[in-house]
C-alpha cells in the first residue's frame, strides 16, 4: 500500500492542475475514497495550491495598486502643479495689476492736482506766465484784463523780438503787436469769445494737462514717478512709456503741483522738444503793462483794413 501511495501523492499535483485523463482521475478518485491519509494529504496540498494562488492574486493586486496610486500620486502632484502655477499666475498678475493701478492712481492724482493748481493760478488778476522753448522765451505779464507778451528769439538765425500788448472785454481779446527792426506797429489779432487767460493757457498749458486728466489711471500705470531737483526745486517726474522706450517727462512742482518742464524724446532717446514754464503771483504793476509810446512806430496795417482805429480805441482802453 505505501508503493501505491506514493504512487498516487506523486500525480496529486497534476491531479490538483487537472492535467490527467479522466480514466486516470477516476482511479485517484477509487483510491482516495478508500486512502484517508492521501485525502488528508490531498486536502492540505489543494488548501496549499489555493493559499498560493491567494497570494498570487494579493500579489499581482497589490501591484495594480502601487500602479494605481503610483500614477495618481503622478496625476496628483501635475494637477498640484498646474493649480499652484495657475494660483501663482493668478497671483502674479494681480499684484502686477495692483501696483500698476496703484502707481498710475498716483500719477492721475498728481495730473488732476496739477490741472486744477493752473486753473486756479489762472483765475489770478495779477500774474507773471512764462514758457521757454528752444526757440523763443515769452513772457507775459497780466493784471486786470490787460497784459503784455514780450517774447525773445534765442536761436542765432531768428533775430529780434517782438512785444504785444493784449486787452480784452471780458469776452474777446485784442492784441498789437511792436516791432523793433524796423519799428512798426499792427494790429495782430482778434479772438473772439476767448479771454487773455483763456488764450494763453489754452494753448500753451491747459490742453496738455486736461488730454493727461482723461486717461484712467490704469493706462498711467506703466509710467514711472521719481523725486528729483529741478533747478533747485524738489520736483515729482513722470516718465511716459511704452514699453522701455520713455518718450516724454513732465516735472512736476512739489509745493504747487504745477508744471515747470516737459521733454519730448525719439526712440534713440534725443530730445526732440523741450519747454520750460514759470510763474509768479501779484507782481505786476502797472508800469509792467504801460502801452509803449506809439508815435514813434510806424503803423502797418497787415492783414486789418481798419488797423488805425482799432490800435487808437486800444490805446484809449488801455
Amino acid at each position: 500500500m505505501k508503493i501505491d501511495c506514493d504512487i498516487f501523492r506523486d500525480i496529486f499535483p497534476s491531479y490538483i492542475n487537472e492535467e490527467i485523463s479522466d480514466k486516470t482521475k477516476s482511479f485517484v478518485d477509487n483510491h482516495l475514497k478508500e486512502c484517508s491519509d492521501c485525502k488528508s494529504i490531498l486536502d492540505d496540498m489543494i488548501n496549499n495550491v489555493k493559499e498560493e494562488n491567494n497570494n498570487v492574486v494579493e500579489q499581482k493586486e497589490i501591484k495594480v495598486l502601487k500602479k494605481i496610486n503610483r500614477r495618481m500620486f503622478i496625476l496628483k502632484f501635475i494637477i498640484g502643479l498646474l493649480i499652484f502655477v495657475f494660483i501663482s499666475s493668478l497671483a502674479f498678475v494681480g499684484i502686477k495689476y495692483y501696483k500698476e493701478y496703484k502707481n498710475g492712481l498716483a500719477i492721475y492724482n498728481l495730473l488732476s492736482k496739477s490741472y486744477e493748481n493752473t486753473k486756479k493760478f489762472e483765475l489770478s488778476n495779477n500774474f507773471i506766465f512764462s514758457i521757454k522753448t528752444e526757440n523763443t522765451y515769452a513772457t507775459y505779464y497780466y493784471k486786470s484784463g490787460k497784459a503784455k507778451l514780450t517774447n525773445k528769439y534765442l536761436k542765432d538765425y531768428i533775430k529780434g523780438s517782438t512785444l504785444t500788448y493784449m486787452i480784452d472785454d471780458g469776452k474777446n481779446t485784442y492784441c498789437i503787436d511792436f516791432y523793433e527792426e524796423p519799428k512798426s506797429v499792427m494790429a495782430s489779432g482778434y479772438f473772439p469769445d476767448m479771454t487773455i487767460k483763456s488764450n494763453i493757457f489754452k494753448w500753451n498749458l491747459n490742453t496738455l494737462l486736461e488730454d493727461l486728466t482723461k486717461l484712467k489711471p490704469i493706462n498711467l500705470g506703466n509710467c514711472i514717478i521719481e523725486d528729483v531737483e529741478y533747478n533747485n526745486i524738489p520736483c515729482y517726474v513722470i516718465k511716459r512709456k511704452e514699453g522701455s522706450f520713455i518718450y516724454q517727462c513732465l516735472y512736476f512742482n512739489k509745493k504747487d503741483n504745477l508744471l515747470l518742464k516737459y521733454e519730448d524724446f525719439n526712440y534713440k532717446g534725443e530730445i526732440t522738444s523741450l519747454v520750460e514754464y514759470t510763474y509768479s503771483i501779484n507782481n505786476v504793476t502797472d508800469d509792467d503793462i504801460k502801452l509803449k509810446d506809439i508815435s514813434q512806430y510806424k503803423i502797418n496795417k497787415g492783414n486789418y483794413d481798419e488797423t488805425i482805429k482799432y490800435i487808437n480805441d486800444y490805446m484809449n482802453n488801455f
